[in-house]
């Protein structure tokens, strides 16, 4: 077994832009309540918005 390749493909490993989407599907499909009448949630966006810090600040402290 070669040990220095990952084993997983690349294809399998979804991009930011594919989490990102994923992301604000879900939390809106389990949170319809944060949606405001106009479409807009206040509340889904402060949590993506903490997921993007999360990511770039493991980003750039590994």
């Amino acid at each position: 077994m070669n040990t220095t390749h990952s084993s997983v493909l690349v294809t399998e490993v979804p991009g930011y832009a594919e989490l990102q989407r994923e992301m604000h599907d879900a939390l809106r499909a389990q949170h319809p309540e944060w949606i405001d009448e106009d479409g807009n949630s206040p509340t889904c966006d402060s949590y993506e918005a903490r997921f993007a810090e999360l990511l770039f600040d493991h980003r750039v402290l590994r």
